[in-house]
């Protein structure tokens, strides 16, 4: 679990900061991974089988990394029937847990200013409006990373809170606490309950967003219809406010087209119509996300500029500048740093 909650910052970092694809992925990061998990975990397993170092506490229901009796390797006048300080089985436990702790925090901490610089200079490149929807999705970054944080402390607190609850459970012989002593009996159920479940957590903050998204897009249905789109493989469709989205595209490219039509470039006609996108595909809409696509009229070279349709904030935030007439350059734009109200009805 150390591991995976790593890797799955790991796997963010690489997709968000460095722009690796699926497919470098999983040729130079899936493999190794799995295969370093692996090794190491088994490694551990059978060496402390090997030398008998998985042993009870005084009142744990599993056995641990530690010699027995419990802390004879503590006690030079104890000697230890089963494993020992010279097996060092907890010791590399403990610091590969600690190594793939940091590791996760320190790769999350890095995904989170990696959008943030995104955010910053997008910021500085475009108007009000757009960094609006910018902000919202760093606020949702930071939402995500935070609640991964949460897994990482999943994977620690208990462990921790174990070695606290039998300090505090200490006889005053300096005895550790029997099995049957209520508190420790009880948050070792607590612990052993929320330790494993790591896996499940991970999963849950995964497929949070989808599962909001799914409830922004379809609010007429309930929670568990979300989850099970959530979890299906799905695409995500747009909010309902899609349909008042398509008549704002259609009432800036109309000019557009129109202008185009009347110089008698067809083949502006088709790749203006193809520039905006499709509402039933949100792949293509992820391609066409700011894209800028100039072409030229083959009868009078005027420059035509489509430019910086901002999918991500799922409005398409425009603006046609105005065509002139006669036989000067024509120039039609359209930017995503205008919001829909700045569109002249």
């Amino acid at each position: 679990m150390w591991f995976y909650s790593f890797y799955l910052g790991m796997y963010f970092l690489l997709v968000i900061r460095y722009q690796w694809s699926d497919r470098k992925i999983a040729k130079y990061f899936e493999f190794i991974s799995f295969g370093v998990a692996a090794g190491i975990s088994w490694s551990a397993g059978l060496w402390g089988l090997v030398t008998k170092s998985f042993n009870p506490r005084p009142n744990d229901l599993l056995c641990l990394s530690q010699g027995y009796p419990y802390k004879c390797e503590l006690d030079p006048n104890v000697e230890c029937i089963r494993g020992g300080a010279d097996t060092n089985v907890g010791s590399m436990i403990a610091t590969v847990s600690s190594l793939c702790g940091i590791g996760g925090l320190v790769t999350t901490t890095m995904v989170y200013f990696s959008v943030w610089e995104i955010t910053k200079q997008h910021r500085s490149k475009h108007r009000y409006s757009s960094a609006l929807g910018m902000e919202q999705r760093l606020k949702e970054v930071a939402k995500q990373c935070m609640l991964y944080f949460l897994v990482y402390v999943n994977v620690f607190i208990w462990p921790i809170g174990t070695n606290i609850i039998y300090g505090i459970s200490r006889k005053d012989s300096g005895e550790e606490p029997a099995r049957n002593d209520l508190g420790p009996y009880i948050y070792s159920l607590i612990s052993w309950f929320f330790f494993p479940i790591t896996g499940l957590l991970n999963c849950m903050v995964y497929l949070r967003p989808r599962y909001v998204q799914w409830r922004l897009a379809v609010p007429q249905e309930g929670r568990i219809w979300a989850i099970r789109k959530a979890i299906s493989p799905d695409r995500l469709p747009l909010p309902e406010a899609s349909s008042e989205m398509s008549s704002n595209v259609n009432r800036i490219a109309s000019p557009s087209v129109e202008f185009a039509a009347n110089t008698g470039n067809l083949r502006f006609v088709a790749k203006a119509l193809e520039s905006f996108v499709d509402d039933d595909d949100s792949d293509e809409r992820v391609e066409a996300n700011r894209r800028n696509v100039q072409y030229t009229s083959e009868e009078n070279e005027e420059d035509i500029i489509i430019g910086d349709i901002d999918d991500g904030d799922k409005v398409f935030q425009s603006e046609v500048a105005s065509i002139m007439e006669g036989t000067s350059k024509k120039v039609v734009k359209t930017e995503a740093e205008q919001t829909l109200d700045s569109i002249v009805e």
